[in-house]
Protein backbone atom coordinates (compact mmCIF):
# COMPACT_ATOMS: atom_id res chain seq x y z
CA UNK A 1 0.00 0.00 0.00
CA UNK A 2 1.94 3.52 -1.02
CA UNK A 3 2.18 5.73 1.36
CA UNK A 4 -1.00 8.20 0.66
CA UNK A 5 -3.45 5.49 0.74
CA UNK A 6 -1.92 4.76 4.07
CA UNK A 7 -2.10 8.62 5.10
CA UNK A 8 -5.76 8.59 3.20
CA UNK A 9 -7.38 5.43 5.35
CA UNK A 10 -5.43 7.03 8.90
CA UNK A 11 -7.53 10.45 8.05
CA UNK A 12 -10.36 8.12 7.73
CA UNK A 13 -10.01 6.49 10.78
CA UNK A 14 -9.23 10.09 12.92
CA UNK A 15 -12.17 11.84 11.50
CA UNK A 16 -14.41 8.66 12.09
CA UNK A 17 -12.71 8.40 16.02
CA UNK A 18 -14.33 11.80 16.32
CA UNK A 19 -17.69 11.94 15.33
CA UNK A 20 -17.94 9.22 17.95
CA UNK A 21 -16.65 11.66 20.17
CA UNK A 22 -18.58 14.21 20.21
CA UNK A 23 -21.77 11.87 19.09
CA UNK A 24 -20.42 10.38 22.97
CA UNK A 25 -20.14 13.85 24.36
CA UNK A 26 -23.64 15.44 22.99
CA UNK A 27 -25.26 16.70 25.45
CA UNK A 28 -23.88 14.16 28.28
CA UNK A 29 -24.47 16.44 31.29
CA UNK A 30 -27.98 15.15 30.26
CA UNK A 31 -27.94 11.71 30.10
CA UNK A 32 -27.45 8.75 32.52
CA UNK A 33 -27.66 5.73 29.61
CA UNK A 34 -27.46 5.08 26.45
CA UNK A 35 -29.27 2.16 24.25
CA UNK A 36 -27.68 1.89 20.52
CA UNK A 37 -29.47 -1.94 20.05
CA UNK A 38 -32.55 -1.83 20.12
CA UNK A 39 -34.06 -4.66 18.36
CA UNK A 40 -36.16 -4.00 15.26
CA UNK A 41 -37.77 -5.64 12.47
CA UNK A 42 -35.06 -6.81 9.22
CA UNK A 43 -38.05 -4.65 7.39
CA UNK A 44 -37.76 -1.55 9.83
CA UNK A 45 -35.67 1.08 7.74
CA UNK A 46 -36.46 3.67 10.66
CA UNK A 47 -33.14 4.08 12.89
CA UNK A 48 -33.71 4.17 16.67
CA UNK A 49 -31.77 5.66 19.86
CA UNK A 50 -32.56 4.88 23.31
CA UNK A 51 -31.75 7.30 26.32
CA UNK A 52 -32.42 7.38 29.70
CA UNK A 53 -31.97 10.84 31.27
CA UNK A 54 -30.44 12.16 34.46
CA UNK A 55 -33.83 13.13 35.75
CA UNK A 56 -35.13 9.60 34.89
CA UNK A 57 -36.90 10.41 32.20
CA UNK A 58 -37.14 7.04 29.18
CA UNK A 59 -36.52 8.20 25.71
CA UNK A 60 -36.44 6.85 22.31
CA UNK A 61 -35.56 8.66 19.68
CA UNK A 62 -36.45 7.32 15.82
CA UNK A 63 -35.18 9.26 12.78
CA UNK A 64 -37.25 8.39 9.39
CA UNK A 65 -36.06 10.06 6.80
CA UNK A 66 -39.48 9.28 4.68
CA UNK A 67 -42.02 9.92 7.70
CA UNK A 68 -44.37 12.29 6.02
CA UNK A 69 -45.34 13.33 9.31
CA UNK A 70 -43.17 13.56 12.67
CA UNK A 71 -44.47 13.18 16.00
CA UNK A 72 -44.27 12.17 19.97
CA UNK A 73 -46.14 10.95 22.43
CA UNK A 74 -45.34 11.08 26.12
CA UNK A 75 -46.86 8.64 28.57
CA UNK A 76 -46.80 8.91 32.43
CA UNK A 77 -47.25 5.52 34.88
CA UNK A 78 -50.26 7.02 36.89
CA UNK A 79 -53.78 7.13 35.66
CA UNK A 80 -57.69 6.94 37.10
CA UNK A 81 -57.21 4.30 39.98
CA UNK A 82 -54.74 6.70 41.50
CA UNK A 83 -57.52 9.44 41.50
CA UNK A 84 -58.50 10.06 45.15
CA UNK A 85 -61.49 8.81 46.01
CA UNK A 86 -63.40 12.22 47.09
CA UNK A 87 -62.64 13.81 43.66
CA UNK A 88 -62.97 10.60 41.34
CA UNK A 89 -61.60 11.57 37.32
CA UNK A 90 -58.82 13.62 38.32
CA UNK A 91 -56.34 12.08 36.96
CA UNK A 92 -58.22 12.57 33.21
CA UNK A 93 -59.47 16.21 34.20
CA UNK A 94 -56.03 16.81 34.39
CA UNK A 95 -55.24 15.46 30.99
CA UNK A 96 -57.90 17.72 29.67
CA UNK A 97 -56.23 20.99 31.85
CA UNK A 98 -52.63 20.02 30.42
CA UNK A 99 -54.15 21.36 26.87
CA UNK A 100 -55.23 25.00 28.56
CA UNK A 101 -51.74 26.96 28.99
CA UNK A 102 -48.35 27.08 30.23
CA UNK A 103 -46.35 29.14 31.85
CA UNK A 104 -44.58 29.76 28.62
CA UNK A 105 -47.49 29.68 26.04
CA UNK A 106 -50.03 30.93 28.35
CA UNK A 107 -53.31 31.18 25.68
CA UNK A 108 -55.30 28.45 25.90
CA UNK A 109 -55.01 25.72 22.82
CA UNK A 110 -51.96 27.22 21.91
CA UNK A 111 -50.84 23.96 21.60
CA UNK A 112 -53.61 22.54 19.42
CA UNK A 113 -53.80 25.85 17.24
CA UNK A 114 -50.02 25.30 16.74
CA UNK A 115 -50.96 21.68 15.75
CA UNK A 116 -53.39 22.13 13.76
CA UNK A 117 -52.32 25.24 11.80
CA UNK A 118 -49.07 22.81 10.40
CA UNK A 119 -50.94 19.83 9.06
CA UNK A 120 -51.10 18.03 12.41
CA UNK A 121 -53.21 16.04 15.03
CA UNK A 122 -53.00 16.16 18.76
CA UNK A 123 -55.14 13.82 21.32
CA UNK A 124 -54.39 11.95 24.82
CA UNK A 125 -55.94 9.45 27.00
CA UNK A 126 -56.30 8.38 30.41
CA UNK A 127 -56.00 4.50 31.15
CA UNK A 128 -56.17 2.90 34.56
CA UNK A 129 -52.07 2.84 34.98
CA UNK A 130 -51.44 5.36 32.47
CA UNK A 131 -51.91 8.55 30.72
CA UNK A 132 -50.70 9.32 27.35
CA UNK A 133 -50.16 12.95 25.31
CA UNK A 134 -49.09 12.76 21.28
CA UNK A 135 -49.24 14.41 18.48
CA UNK A 136 -48.07 14.53 14.68
CA UNK A 137 -47.20 17.54 12.68
CA UNK A 138 -45.60 17.98 9.22
CA UNK A 139 -41.85 17.36 9.40
CA UNK A 140 -40.92 20.74 9.27
CA UNK A 141 -42.71 21.97 12.43
CA UNK A 142 -41.39 18.77 14.95
CA UNK A 143 -39.62 21.66 16.87
CA UNK A 144 -41.93 24.15 17.40
CA UNK A 145 -44.42 21.35 18.81
CA UNK A 146 -42.13 20.13 20.77
CA UNK A 147 -41.36 23.14 23.07
CA UNK A 148 -45.26 23.55 23.44
CA UNK A 149 -45.37 19.75 24.06
CA UNK A 150 -42.58 19.90 26.80
CA UNK A 151 -44.22 22.53 28.76
CA UNK A 152 -47.30 20.79 29.42
CA UNK A 153 -44.32 18.70 31.74
CA UNK A 154 -42.56 21.41 33.00
CA UNK A 155 -44.92 24.15 34.03
CA UNK A 156 -48.33 23.68 33.07
CA UNK A 157 -51.15 27.18 34.55
CA UNK A 158 -53.97 25.18 35.57
CA UNK A 159 -55.73 28.57 34.98
CA UNK A 160 -58.94 28.89 37.78
CA UNK A 161 -60.97 30.36 34.58
CA UNK A 162 -60.19 27.26 32.56
CA UNK A 163 -61.12 24.55 35.42
CA UNK A 164 -64.86 25.44 34.95
CA UNK A 165 -65.20 25.41 31.20
CA UNK A 166 -62.94 21.73 31.57
CA UNK A 167 -64.90 20.34 34.32
CA UNK A 168 -67.89 20.63 31.64
CA UNK A 169 -66.03 18.99 28.55
CA UNK A 170 -65.06 15.85 30.72
CA UNK A 171 -68.68 15.52 31.84
CA UNK A 172 -69.78 15.92 27.83
CA UNK A 173 -67.71 13.44 27.17
CA UNK A 174 -69.19 11.41 29.84
CA UNK A 175 -72.33 11.86 28.86
CA UNK A 176 -71.42 11.13 25.08
CA UNK A 177 -70.47 7.59 26.59
CA UNK A 178 -73.09 6.94 28.48
CA UNK A 179 -74.92 4.88 25.72
CA UNK A 180 -71.93 2.89 24.48
CA UNK A 181 -71.96 -1.03 25.54
CA UNK A 182 -68.28 -1.43 26.12
CA UNK A 183 -68.28 1.80 28.64
CA UNK A 184 -71.33 0.37 30.37
CA UNK A 185 -70.16 -2.87 31.28
CA UNK A 186 -66.61 -1.98 31.89
CA UNK A 187 -67.75 0.46 34.28
CA UNK A 188 -70.61 -2.29 35.74
CA UNK A 189 -67.69 -4.95 36.53
CA UNK A 190 -65.49 -2.03 38.23
CA UNK A 191 -68.71 -0.93 40.55
CA UNK A 192 -68.88 -4.80 41.40
CA UNK A 193 -65.49 -5.13 42.06
CA UNK A 194 -63.53 -5.05 45.89
CA UNK A 195 -64.91 -1.40 46.97
CA UNK A 196 -61.84 -0.97 48.44
CA UNK A 197 -59.31 -1.61 45.49
CA UNK A 198 -58.88 1.37 43.33
CA UNK A 199 -60.07 -0.35 40.20
CA UNK A 200 -63.50 0.09 41.83
CA UNK A 201 -63.39 4.10 40.88
CA UNK A 202 -65.54 6.23 38.17
CA UNK A 203 -62.61 6.58 35.50
CA UNK A 204 -63.98 9.63 33.72
CA UNK A 205 -65.54 11.78 36.11
CA UNK A 206 -68.34 14.03 36.02
CA UNK A 207 -69.76 17.54 37.75
CA UNK A 208 -70.65 15.42 40.35
CA UNK A 209 -67.39 13.86 41.10
CA UNK A 210 -65.73 17.04 40.77
CA UNK A 211 -67.20 19.93 41.57
CA UNK A 212 -70.57 18.73 44.10
CA UNK A 213 -68.66 16.14 45.97
CA UNK A 214 -65.69 18.18 46.23
CA UNK A 215 -67.37 21.13 47.38
CA UNK A 216 -69.36 19.35 49.68
CA UNK A 217 -66.00 17.97 51.34
CA UNK A 218 -64.35 21.72 51.13
CA UNK A 219 -62.48 20.77 48.38
CA UNK A 220 -60.49 22.83 46.05
CA UNK A 221 -60.22 20.96 43.01
CA UNK A 222 -57.65 23.03 41.50
CA UNK A 223 -55.04 22.60 44.36
CA UNK A 224 -55.88 19.08 44.08
CA UNK A 225 -54.80 19.44 40.47
CA UNK A 226 -51.47 21.01 41.78
CA UNK A 227 -50.82 18.53 43.86
CA UNK A 228 -51.76 15.06 41.71
CA UNK A 229 -49.31 16.67 38.88
CA UNK A 230 -46.38 17.44 41.41
CA UNK A 231 -46.61 13.89 42.93
CA UNK A 232 -47.27 12.22 39.50
CA UNK A 233 -46.26 13.38 37.20
CA UNK A 234 -42.03 13.11 37.86
CA UNK A 235 -39.68 12.28 34.94
CA UNK A 236 -38.48 9.02 36.26
CA UNK A 237 -42.23 7.41 35.74
CA UNK A 238 -42.63 9.00 32.29
CA UNK A 239 -41.24 7.95 28.99
CA UNK A 240 -40.99 9.73 25.84
CA UNK A 241 -40.51 8.80 22.16
CA UNK A 242 -40.36 11.34 20.03
CA UNK A 243 -39.55 10.33 15.46
CA UNK A 244 -38.99 12.57 13.04
CA UNK A 245 -37.20 12.94 9.52
CA UNK A 246 -34.23 14.27 11.49
CA UNK A 247 -31.07 12.54 12.00
CA UNK A 248 -30.87 10.46 15.47
CA UNK A 249 -28.12 13.23 16.37
CA UNK A 250 -30.27 16.10 15.24
CA UNK A 251 -33.01 14.63 17.42
CA UNK A 252 -31.29 14.17 20.59
CA UNK A 253 -29.66 17.56 20.18
CA UNK A 254 -33.46 19.11 19.71
CA UNK A 255 -34.97 16.51 22.41
CA UNK A 256 -32.42 16.07 25.46
CA UNK A 257 -32.27 20.13 26.57
CA UNK A 258 -35.75 20.75 26.30
CA UNK A 259 -37.26 17.21 28.26
CA UNK A 260 -34.35 17.35 30.62
CA UNK A 261 -36.26 20.61 31.93
CA UNK A 262 -39.08 17.96 33.76
CA UNK A 263 -38.81 17.54 37.35
CA UNK A 264 -37.62 14.27 38.97
CA UNK A 265 -40.03 14.26 42.43
CA UNK A 266 -38.94 10.33 42.49
CA UNK A 267 -41.83 8.84 42.59
CA UNK A 268 -42.63 5.46 42.47
CA UNK A 269 -44.73 4.31 39.98
CA UNK A 270 -48.35 2.95 42.05
CA UNK A 271 -48.70 -1.07 42.11
CA UNK A 272 -51.28 -3.18 43.30
CA UNK A 273 -50.69 -5.93 45.82
CA UNK A 274 -54.20 -7.56 45.07
CA UNK A 275 -56.47 -8.24 42.73
CA UNK A 276 -59.56 -6.44 42.99
CA UNK A 277 -62.31 -9.43 42.20
CA UNK A 278 -61.55 -11.13 45.52
CA UNK A 279 -62.71 -14.30 46.56
CA UNK A 280 -66.11 -12.47 47.61
CA UNK A 281 -66.65 -11.05 44.33
CA UNK A 282 -65.98 -14.59 42.63
CA UNK A 283 -68.67 -17.31 41.91
CA UNK A 284 -70.54 -14.35 40.52
CA UNK A 285 -72.75 -14.16 37.74
CA UNK A 286 -73.76 -10.97 36.34
CA UNK A 287 -76.14 -10.29 33.61
CA UNK A 288 -76.50 -6.67 31.92
CA UNK A 289 -78.36 -5.54 29.93
CA UNK A 290 -76.59 -3.91 26.77
CA UNK A 291 -78.04 -0.62 24.58
CA UNK A 292 -77.49 -2.50 21.54
CA UNK A 293 -78.76 -5.82 20.49
CA UNK A 294 -75.58 -7.79 21.39
CA UNK A 295 -75.07 -10.86 23.02
CA UNK A 296 -71.88 -12.30 24.85
CA UNK A 297 -70.55 -14.25 27.44
CA UNK A 298 -67.47 -13.46 29.40
CA UNK A 299 -65.51 -15.53 31.88
CA UNK A 300 -62.87 -13.73 34.01
CA UNK A 301 -60.63 -15.65 35.81
CA UNK A 302 -57.57 -13.24 38.27
CA UNK A 303 -54.49 -13.94 37.98
CA UNK A 304 -50.68 -12.63 38.76
CA UNK A 305 -49.27 -9.99 36.94
CA UNK A 306 -47.58 -11.11 34.05
CA UNK A 307 -45.70 -8.33 33.16
CA UNK A 308 -42.08 -9.79 34.26
CA UNK A 309 -42.43 -12.54 32.26
CA UNK A 310 -42.66 -11.02 28.87
CA UNK A 311 -40.34 -13.18 27.15
CA UNK A 312 -42.07 -16.64 27.64
CA UNK A 313 -45.54 -14.84 27.61
CA UNK A 314 -47.17 -18.18 28.91
CA UNK A 315 -50.52 -16.56 28.78
CA UNK A 316 -50.52 -15.77 24.99
CA UNK A 317 -49.55 -19.32 24.94
CA UNK A 318 -52.83 -20.27 26.88
CA UNK A 319 -55.03 -17.65 24.43
CA UNK A 320 -53.68 -19.65 21.34
CA UNK A 321 -54.71 -22.62 22.26
CA UNK A 322 -58.44 -21.61 23.59
CA UNK A 323 -58.92 -19.26 20.76
CA UNK A 324 -57.84 -21.64 18.29
CA UNK A 325 -60.02 -21.94 15.50
CA UNK A 326 -59.35 -25.13 13.47
CA UNK A 327 -60.51 -29.07 13.93
CA UNK A 328 -61.15 -30.08 17.48
CA UNK A 329 -61.18 -26.64 18.67
CA UNK A 330 -63.32 -25.02 21.06
CA UNK A 331 -64.32 -22.44 18.51
CA UNK A 332 -65.57 -25.46 16.49
CA UNK A 333 -67.20 -27.25 18.70
CA UNK A 334 -69.65 -24.16 19.25
CA UNK A 335 -69.95 -23.21 15.83
CA UNK A 336 -70.96 -26.88 15.21
CA UNK A 337 -74.03 -26.40 17.78
CA UNK A 338 -74.86 -22.72 16.68
CA UNK A 339 -74.23 -21.59 19.68
CA UNK A 340 -71.18 -18.70 18.73
CA UNK A 341 -69.89 -16.76 15.84
CA UNK A 342 -66.63 -15.73 17.20
CA UNK A 343 -64.42 -16.47 20.67
CA UNK A 344 -61.33 -15.05 21.84
CA UNK A 345 -59.39 -15.71 25.11
CA UNK A 346 -56.89 -12.70 26.09
CA UNK A 347 -54.93 -11.50 29.46
CA UNK A 348 -54.79 -8.26 30.41
CA UNK A 349 -52.11 -6.49 33.16
CA UNK A 350 -51.63 -3.71 35.25
CA UNK A 351 -49.03 -3.33 37.80
CA UNK A 352 -49.64 -5.99 40.48
CA UNK A 353 -52.64 -8.11 39.25
CA UNK A 354 -54.22 -9.43 35.80
CA UNK A 355 -57.14 -10.76 34.24
CA UNK A 356 -57.37 -13.75 32.02
CA UNK A 357 -60.73 -14.01 29.79
CA UNK A 358 -62.67 -15.52 27.71
CA UNK A 359 -64.70 -13.84 25.73
CA UNK A 360 -67.85 -15.57 23.32
CA UNK A 361 -70.24 -13.66 21.02
CA UNK A 362 -73.36 -15.36 21.12
CA UNK A 363 -75.86 -16.10 18.81
CA UNK A 364 -79.50 -16.83 19.60
CA UNK A 365 -79.34 -20.24 20.30
CA UNK A 366 -76.29 -19.71 22.20
CA UNK A 367 -77.85 -17.23 24.93
CA UNK A 368 -79.60 -19.92 25.85
CA UNK A 369 -77.38 -22.69 26.25
CA UNK A 370 -75.00 -20.64 28.36
CA UNK A 371 -74.23 -23.57 31.47
CA UNK A 372 -73.70 -25.87 28.38
CA UNK A 373 -70.98 -23.33 26.73
CA UNK A 374 -69.38 -22.95 29.86
CA UNK A 375 -69.32 -26.38 30.23
CA UNK A 376 -67.55 -27.14 26.97
CA UNK A 377 -64.55 -24.33 28.19
CA UNK A 378 -63.87 -26.19 30.63
CA UNK A 379 -63.56 -29.45 28.94
CA UNK A 380 -61.21 -27.65 26.71
CA UNK A 381 -59.11 -26.45 30.00
CA UNK A 382 -59.26 -29.55 31.15
CA UNK A 383 -57.46 -31.39 27.62
CA UNK A 384 -54.67 -28.81 28.33
CA UNK A 385 -54.02 -29.61 32.08
CA UNK A 386 -53.87 -33.06 31.00
CA UNK A 387 -51.76 -32.52 27.93
CA UNK A 388 -49.33 -30.28 29.76
CA UNK A 389 -47.44 -27.63 27.82
CA UNK A 390 -45.90 -28.66 24.60
CA UNK A 391 -42.15 -27.40 23.55
CA UNK A 392 -43.41 -27.68 19.70
CA UNK A 393 -46.20 -25.44 20.52
CA UNK A 394 -44.33 -22.84 22.14
CA UNK A 395 -41.63 -23.25 19.36
CA UNK A 396 -44.38 -23.22 16.06
CA UNK A 397 -45.90 -19.59 18.00
CA UNK A 398 -42.63 -18.42 18.57
CA UNK A 399 -41.59 -18.81 14.62
CA UNK A 400 -44.99 -17.31 13.87
CA UNK A 401 -44.61 -14.03 16.07
CA UNK A 402 -40.99 -14.10 14.45
CA UNK A 403 -42.22 -14.04 10.78
CA UNK A 404 -44.93 -11.16 12.12
CA UNK A 405 -41.82 -8.94 13.83
CA UNK A 406 -38.97 -9.71 10.89
CA UNK A 407 -41.84 -8.40 8.21
CA UNK A 408 -44.65 -6.35 9.79
CA UNK A 409 -45.95 -3.32 7.97
CA UNK A 410 -44.60 0.23 9.06
CA UNK A 411 -46.46 1.69 11.33
CA UNK A 412 -47.79 5.42 10.68
CA UNK A 413 -45.34 7.80 12.88
CA UNK A 414 -48.00 8.67 15.72
CA UNK A 415 -49.48 5.19 16.60
CA UNK A 416 -45.43 4.28 16.76
CA UNK A 417 -44.54 6.34 19.34
CA UNK A 418 -47.74 5.93 21.06
CA UNK A 419 -47.23 1.71 21.15
CA UNK A 420 -43.83 2.43 22.10
CA UNK A 421 -44.27 4.93 24.76
CA UNK A 422 -46.79 2.17 26.84
CA UNK A 423 -44.30 -0.01 27.18
CA UNK A 424 -41.39 2.19 28.19
CA UNK A 425 -42.47 2.19 31.81
CA UNK A 426 -41.68 -1.94 32.31
CA UNK A 427 -39.57 -3.07 29.69
CA UNK A 428 -35.65 -2.50 28.84
CA UNK A 429 -35.19 -0.63 26.04
CA UNK A 430 -33.71 -2.37 23.86
CA UNK A 431 -36.88 -4.87 23.37
CA UNK A 432 -39.43 -1.68 23.54
CA UNK A 433 -40.00 -2.96 19.65
CA UNK A 434 -40.17 -6.75 20.20
CA UNK A 435 -42.11 -6.93 23.60
CA UNK A 436 -45.42 -7.42 21.90
CA UNK A 437 -44.19 -10.01 19.80
CA UNK A 438 -40.99 -12.05 20.52
CA UNK A 439 -40.86 -15.18 22.60
CA UNK A 440 -37.82 -16.31 23.97
CA UNK A 441 -38.11 -18.93 27.00
CA UNK A 442 -40.08 -21.54 27.15
CA UNK A 443 -41.59 -22.19 30.79
CA UNK A 444 -43.67 -24.48 31.34
CA UNK A 445 -44.23 -24.41 34.68
CA UNK A 446 -45.75 -20.50 34.33
CA UNK A 447 -48.31 -22.01 31.52
CA UNK A 448 -49.53 -24.60 34.20
CA UNK A 449 -49.62 -22.43 37.33
CA UNK A 450 -51.71 -19.93 35.07
CA UNK A 451 -53.80 -22.83 33.70
CA UNK A 452 -54.29 -24.32 37.01
CA UNK A 453 -56.11 -20.93 38.01
CA UNK A 454 -58.15 -21.53 35.77
CA UNK A 455 -61.36 -22.97 37.69
CA UNK A 456 -65.08 -22.92 38.44
CA UNK A 457 -64.61 -21.84 41.55
CA UNK A 458 -62.10 -18.67 41.02
CA UNK A 459 -64.20 -17.00 37.96
CA UNK A 460 -66.69 -14.25 37.26
CA UNK A 461 -69.23 -14.98 34.17
CA UNK A 462 -70.67 -11.77 32.90
CA UNK A 463 -73.53 -12.47 30.09
CA UNK A 464 -74.84 -9.74 28.04
CA UNK A 465 -78.19 -9.77 26.63
CA UNK A 466 -81.27 -7.59 26.03
CA UNK A 467 -83.60 -10.53 27.13
CA UNK A 468 -82.23 -9.88 30.42
CA UNK A 469 -84.26 -6.68 31.17
CA UNK A 470 -87.01 -8.71 32.32
CA UNK A 471 -84.47 -9.79 35.28
CA UNK A 472 -82.96 -7.12 35.69
CA UNK A 473 -83.21 -5.23 39.16
CA UNK A 474 -80.01 -2.94 39.80
CA UNK A 475 -78.81 -0.18 37.95
CA UNK A 476 -75.26 0.81 38.20
CA UNK A 477 -74.83 3.94 39.43
CA UNK A 478 -72.72 5.71 36.87
CA UNK A 479 -73.86 4.78 33.72
CA UNK A 480 -77.40 3.65 34.40
CA UNK A 481 -76.97 0.04 33.25
CA UNK A 482 -79.31 -2.49 33.93
CA UNK A 483 -78.43 -5.51 35.80
CA UNK A 484 -78.72 -8.38 37.70
CA UNK A 485 -75.86 -10.41 39.99
CA UNK A 486 -76.10 -13.64 42.02
CA UNK A 487 -74.00 -16.20 43.18
CA UNK A 488 -73.67 -19.29 40.91
CA UNK A 489 -75.43 -22.27 42.13
CA UNK A 490 -73.04 -24.30 44.46
CA UNK A 491 -74.48 -27.22 41.95
CA UNK A 492 -72.95 -25.82 38.83
CA UNK A 493 -70.11 -24.90 40.46
CA UNK A 494 -69.55 -29.11 41.58
CA UNK A 495 -70.59 -30.01 37.85
CA UNK A 496 -67.99 -27.67 35.97
CA UNK A 497 -65.77 -28.40 38.51
CA UNK A 498 -66.47 -32.38 38.13
CA UNK A 499 -67.14 -31.86 34.07
CA UNK A 500 -63.74 -34.22 32.70
CA UNK A 501 -63.16 -34.06 28.72
CA UNK A 502 -64.53 -34.48 25.55
CA UNK A 503 -63.09 -36.37 23.14
CA UNK A 504 -64.01 -34.13 20.17
CA UNK A 505 -61.39 -31.47 21.51
CA UNK A 506 -58.57 -31.78 20.51
CA UNK A 507 -55.25 -29.83 20.82
CA UNK A 508 -54.35 -28.22 17.51
CA UNK A 509 -52.01 -30.29 14.95
CA UNK A 510 -48.76 -29.81 14.19
CA UNK A 511 -48.46 -27.05 11.40
CA UNK A 512 -46.53 -27.92 8.88
CA UNK A 513 -46.74 -24.88 6.56
CA UNK A 514 -44.91 -23.03 8.97
CA UNK A 515 -41.45 -21.34 7.51
CA UNK A 516 -38.27 -21.67 8.84
CA UNK A 517 -36.40 -20.62 5.81
CA UNK A 518 -37.47 -17.10 4.88
CA UNK A 519 -34.71 -16.38 2.78
CA UNK A 520 -35.65 -14.27 -0.82
CA UNK A 521 -34.01 -16.38 -3.89
CA UNK A 522 -32.56 -13.71 -6.42
CA UNK A 523 -34.20 -11.64 -8.69
CA UNK A 524 -34.57 -13.56 -12.55
CA UNK A 525 -34.69 -10.83 -14.75
CA UNK A 526 -36.12 -13.19 -17.60
CA UNK A 527 -39.55 -13.59 -15.97
CA UNK A 528 -42.24 -12.26 -17.79
CA UNK A 529 -43.98 -8.55 -16.27
CA UNK A 530 -47.40 -9.86 -16.50
CA UNK A 531 -48.91 -12.69 -14.34
CA UNK A 532 -48.74 -16.04 -14.91
CA UNK A 533 -50.92 -18.95 -14.03
CA UNK A 534 -48.97 -21.58 -12.69
CA UNK A 535 -51.91 -23.96 -11.17
CA UNK A 536 -55.38 -24.13 -13.32
CA UNK A 537 -57.86 -26.64 -12.06
CA UNK A 538 -61.67 -27.26 -11.50
CA UNK A 539 -61.47 -26.06 -7.81
CA UNK A 540 -58.56 -22.96 -8.16
CA UNK A 541 -56.65 -20.58 -10.71
CA UNK A 542 -53.00 -19.83 -9.52
CA UNK A 543 -51.26 -17.28 -10.84
CA UNK A 544 -47.63 -15.83 -9.95
CA UNK A 545 -45.70 -12.47 -10.76
CA UNK A 546 -42.46 -11.98 -9.68
CA UNK A 547 -42.25 -9.42 -6.85
CA UNK A 548 -39.27 -7.03 -7.65
CA UNK A 549 -40.38 -4.10 -5.48
CA UNK A 550 -41.22 -4.79 -2.19
CA UNK A 551 -39.24 -7.98 -2.06
CA UNK A 552 -41.27 -9.72 1.30
CA UNK A 553 -42.08 -12.94 1.25
CA UNK A 554 -46.20 -12.68 1.68
CA UNK A 555 -48.47 -14.12 -0.03
CA UNK A 556 -52.56 -13.58 -0.29
CA UNK A 557 -55.43 -15.82 -1.04
CA UNK A 558 -58.36 -14.82 -2.22
CA UNK A 559 -61.71 -17.42 -1.63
Amino acid sequence: MSQYYQSDAIVQLIQKAMTIMSENELNSEFIAEKCENITKSIADKRQYKGLVLRNGLKVVLISDAEADKSAAAMDVAVGSMSDPRTVQGLAHFLEHMLFMGTKKYPKENNYQKYISSNGGDSNAYTAETNTNYHFDISPDFLTGALDRFAQFFIEPLFTESATEREMNAVHSEYEGNIPTDCWKCSQTEKSLSDPKHDYNKFAIGCMETLKEIPLKNNINVRKELLSFHERWYSANIMSLVVLGKESIKELQELVVPLFSQIKNNSAIAPKWTTNPFTTECLQKQCFVVPNMDTRSLELKFPIPDMRAHYKSKPADIISHLIGHEGPGSLLSALKSRNWCTCLGADSTTSRGFAFFTVTVDLTEQGIECIDDIIALVFQYINLLKREGPKQWIFDELKQIREIMFSFKEKEHSMGHCVNTSEVLHDIPLNDCLSVGYLFHEFKPDLITDIVNLLTPDRMRVIVVAKKFATIADQTEKWFSTKYKQQDIPKEKIQKWLNIGFNDKLALPPKNDFIPYNLNLKPIDDNVKRMPQMIRNTEFSRVWHLQDNQYRTPKAYYIF
